[in-house]
């Protein structure tokens, strides 16, 4: 049982979670305003759970399941990839900063 559980229900659900906070940061780039609160909230959300949560999963899979090599390497990549929405995220803010600014001005 915890062999189907860690091999193929856990993997599934955490990477429909993962298309699904993916396409909430491709939608970010469609809107009018581009430096919002919620525009931040999306890219936050993307790169905590990218930074958080493969490696625990992974670890606690391996107790029960061989991992194989490329999976580590797969967990990189994400890891690789949250360092980066987390940068965009503090841009966001920092142009949020900025918009306020402007529109005090104005």
């Amino acid at each position: 049982m915890f062999y189907i559980i860690c091999s193929f229900t856990v993997p599934l659900l955490l990477y429909a979670l993962f298309f699904y906070f993916a396409s909430n940061v491709f939608r970010v780039f469609t809107r009018a305003k581009l430096f919002t609160k919620e525009n931040v909230k999306h890219l936050r959300l993307f790169y905590r759970s990218n930074l958080f949560i493969p490696f625990p999963v992974t670890l606690f899979a391996s107790f029960f399941v061989e991992i194989p090599n490329a999976m580590w390497v797969l967990i990189l990549v994400h890891f690789i990839l949250g360092i980066l929405i987390y940068f965009l995220s503090e841009i966001f803010m920092q142009g949020i900063g900025l918009q306020n600014e402007q529109e005090l001005y104005i």
